[in-house]
């Protein structure tokens, strides 16, 4: 068994905002280069991003069944409308999420990988396929899902149950047991970012923030460059690919920033949430592509999503969060703490704050420096190999666990003279020979076993050099 032959189909499962497809999608894009094939299971929306890549697809939702998830903010805003919203929408679909992995399924060399904040019929697809699960959690707040999937699944537990005896799966009794039985969380952000999560999460390894290659084919603008003054500052306010859930949260960056020296650029796609008119010195763009944009400003206000804040730390710019909901103000906490930006809670906010903060994160030479010292940390950041390595050395070591089982119990079988078939029983039921013979056995034939595999690894990493020392050329 060599390293490429321990999985060759990979299973996406992510839903939500672009912020939430963007990492899959780097994801997808590094194991189709290692050789994997790749299916991405999200919105109908996305199916385009997911052709681009040349991955294969399928919509797990239509148009209102998106509209119902994403863009009725009441839905997340307590522990009783998430019980309608799983109630209502989430448990009832996922027999036909189920059928949808299904499938994708092939055989031994299929594994999941899915979204932290949305992964039941994923879980149950593991248990009952016996395909690995592998969780991303994209924000260090999203360690709180697990308490809050656990306290749904209690409550609608008879529901749930159901579902389960129909697809011919017994009754869970401990839901946060269940919840915790998938191989591996990875953590996109580095152990600095926050380490939180390690204390709540078993078998949770930080790889590091995601380098995400947005796939959105547009420049920046020639308007917006001849825009942007060289001895003024600049200003971006963004709230993402996504909504506000206030109407104030542009406008009253509008009010404030109109009478500040400095150039202001707008980004949203919802254009009706700004005024027809905009002040000079405020332009507004649909999409901005950060890598060109962010080098030429000196603050960005925005909404705390996790991939807008890795993106400022990367461009060392500092940041004033004003966000609500998901992850947003535990990123805009650590934002704070870390010294690389100020926030504001949303019900905090007026003009008189927005206007204090924006001056003194314009001015403070401490911020800045701060942020040019964090940027230096991600220099040399590879979380998707990483990823990868990881997957692959927890397969490796499955399979090694799998091979050595089978040939201590050949082992046992010859000793203890019995031909009887050992399929689907236990070692210990086929053999006349104590239990501590039997792990004496075991012991035996894993050092054997990891001398071969030490001489694998050497090889594999011998080629691996050679390998990059050829494309170095």
């Amino acid at each position: 068994m060599t390293h490429f032959e321990t999985f060759s189909d990979v299973i996406l499962f992510t839903r939500g905002t672009k912020g939430d497809l963007y990492p899959f999608l780097s994801l997808g894009r590094e194991l189709q280069e290692k050789g994997c094939k790749v299916t991405l299971l999200s919105n109908f929306c996305y199916e385009n991003y997911a052709r681009q890549e040349g991955f294969d697809f399928v919509a797990l939702d239509d148009e209102e069944l998106f509209k119902t998830l994403n863009n009725i903010p009441e839905f997340h805003s307590s522990l009783s409308s998430k019980l309608e919203l799983y109630r209502n929408h989430i448990i009832p679909n996922l027999e036909k999420e189920l059928k949808i992995i299904e499938s994708k399924v092939i055989a031994s060399n299929t594994i999941i990988v899915a979204h932290s904040n949305d992964y039941l019929s994923p879980l149950l697809a593991m248990e009952k396929f016996n395909v690995p699960l592998y969780l991303c959690m994209l924000a260090p707040s999203y360690v709180h899902g697990f308490t809050l999937f656990e306290a749904i699944l209690k409550n609608l537990s008879i529901e749930a149950n159901e579902i389960r005896v129909r697809i011919g799966l017994e009754p869970i009794v401990d839901w946060k047991k269940w919840l915790s039985s998938f191989k591996r969380c990875f953590a996109f952000w580095p152990d600095w970012f926050s380490d939180d999560a390690k204390k709540n999460v078993s078998n949770l390894e930080c790889i590091g923030f995601l380098s995400i290659d947005t796939l959105e084919e547009k420049l920046l603008q020639k308007e917006i460059r001849a825009f942007i003054g060289e001895n003024t500052k600049n200003i971006l306010i963004t709230h993402g690919t996504s909504r506000p859930l206030s109407d104030h949260y542009f406008k009253l960056g509008i009010e404030v920033c109109q009478k500040l020296d400095c150039r202001v650029i707008i980004s949203t796609p919802f254009r009706e949430l700004l005024p027809e008119v905009l002040p000079e010195n405020i332009i507004w763009v649909d999409f901005c592509p950060f890598h060109e944009l962010l080098p030429l400003v000196d603050l960005i206000i925005h909404h705390g999503g996790i991939g807008t804040v890795r993106e400022s730390i990367v461009h060392a710019i500092p940041q004033l969060i004003i966000g609500q909901g998901f992850d947003r103000q535990h990123n805009a906490r650590v934002i704070k703490k870390l010294g690389l930006g100020d926030w504001i809670a949303p019900k905090m906010l007026s003009k008189n704050i927005l206007h204090e903060k924006i001056n003194i994160l314009l001015s403070d030479l401490q911020i800045k420096s701060k942020c040019d010292k964090y940027k230096l940390f991600l220099c040399n950041q590879d979380a998707l190999n990483v990823f990868y390595e990881s997957i692959i050395s927890q397969k490796i070591g499955c399979a090694q666990d799998e091979m050595i089982q089978a040939k201590a119990a050949k082992e046992i079988k010859k000793i203890a003279n019995d031909e009887s078939p050992l399929d689907n029983k236990p070692i210990v039921d086929n053999a006349n020979i104590s239990p501590k013979r039997i792990n004496e056995i075991i012991r035996d034939v894993s050092n054997k076993n990891n001398q071969s595999l030490n001489k694998q690894e050497l090889l594999f990493k011998m080629l691996k050099n050679k390998a990059n020392d050829v494309k170095a050329q």
